[in-house]
């Protein structure tokens, strides 16, 4: 079973609420999530959409979840 490409998002955010993409473990997730989002054909909205929810259930406050998405879509840019 392949996985998906919610939980590889996580990755990018250390499966927990780091800055995404940031560090090097991190980006490296992240960059094997947008390969397989890329695959999957995850749109950046959908993209934005999940990581709004994960940081939510995290316990984020809205401030730091705005500022989480700006990474989000600085490195998902591809996926517009």
């Amino acid at each position: 079973m392949s996985e998906s490409w919610q939980n590889a998002f996580h990755g990018g955010f250390a499966f927990g609420t780091a800055p995404f993409a940031v560090h090097p473990s991190d980006e490296a997730r992240a960059k094997q999530f947008l390969h397989l989002a890329k695959a999957q054909g995850v749109t950046l909205e959908e993209v934005v959409t999940e990581a709004r929810a994960y940081l939510e259930a995290q316990g984020c406050r809205r401030e730091r979840i705005e500022r989480q998405l700006e990474y989000v879509w600085q490195f998902c840019g591809s996926l517009s």
